[in-house]
């Protein structure tokens, strides 16, 4: 079971006994830190560690685990994504989490985003109807990545390559299915595909 330091062990316990929200400011007052950043970094190790979550209809709020949850963490699961030439936006997401073992992360739960994948164009490596895991954090251009994009309102899941300063290329691994041009105003990065899991 992964060690809590002091602040950790009476954070949980402040968040587990409370009656009342508290602001980052007094969390920090509260455990003796130095400022709101040394409790805010407190909460999210309790995040990675499993002791909490974040309540999915407020992202400010934390939910106190029962018990240590053995490496599992909970992602709310986004629908409407197309691995494919055609999509729909994704206008908001689903109640329902998932359950993800942490380890397969190697970045800050807090920008993980979860997303149901529809379509062939990315097969093999991405067979349809997997669970594509994204970091949000990631939204600057690296070449021959793999990340979620809007072009034109349609998220899709594709490889990126810099045409020239006005255009992108984006790929699939399908050889199927053929790479085209996306203006880079009509297309937003909203972050690279970290892990992918099959036949959830």
């Amino acid at each position: 079971m992964p060690k809590l330091n002091s602040a950790q062990t009476q954070l949980l316990d402040i968040l587990r006994n409370r009656t009342e929200s508290f602001t980052l400011e007094e969390l920090a007052a509260m455990l003796n830190l130095s400022n709101k950043s040394s409790a805010h970094y407190n909460i999210k190790q309790l995040i990675k560690k499993g002791f909490l979550k974040v309540n999915p209809s407020n992202s400010s709020d934390y939910i106190v685990l029962d018990k240590q949850d053995q490496g599992i963490i909970y992602l709310p699961l986004y629908s409407g994504a197309k691995c494919g030439p055609n999509g729909k936006l994704v206008s908001d997401f689903d109640t329902t989490e998932i359950p993800i073992p942490s380890k397969i992360l190697n970045f800050d739960v807090s920008n993980a985003l979860a997303i149901h994948t529809e379509g062939t164009s990315m097969e093999p490596k991405i067979p349809e109807g997997s669970i594509v895991i994204v970091n949000k954090s990631e939204i600057e251009y690296q070449p021959n990545k793999t990340y979620l994009v809007v072009f034109k309102n349609q998220p899709l899941i594709k490889n990126l390559f810099d045409a020239d300063s006005d255009f992108f290329i984006l790929s699939s691994f399908n050889p199927e299915y053929e790479p085209f041009l996306a203006n880079k105003r009509e297309t937003q990065i909203l972050g690279r595909v970290r892990a992918v899991i099959n036949n959830f």
